[in-house]
């Protein structure tokens, strides 16, 4: 995934909770498209343009975890 935006998210509470970010997926399979997709509660923020490996949950790439 490359990072477009990064943006700090808050529960209802209040509190702060982590980090979204937003960027483009590219599937290992070249039959799948490129797609914007969110990483849900990233461990941090990351720059914009920056690669992260991310493993979609179920096979849908919309929100997923950081894998390392």
């Amino acid at each position: 995934m490359k990072i477009t935006e990064c943006y700090e998210v808050t529960g209802g509470d209040g509190e702060q909770r982590g980090f979204d970010c937003t960027g483009v997926f590219t599937p290992r399979s070249a039959v799948q498209p490129r797609r914007e997709i969110t990483l849900d509660s990233a461990a941090g923020k990351h720059r914009a343009g920056s690669i992260v490996e991310v493993r979609t949950a179920g096979g849908t790439p919309t929100n997923c975890r950081l894998t390392g």
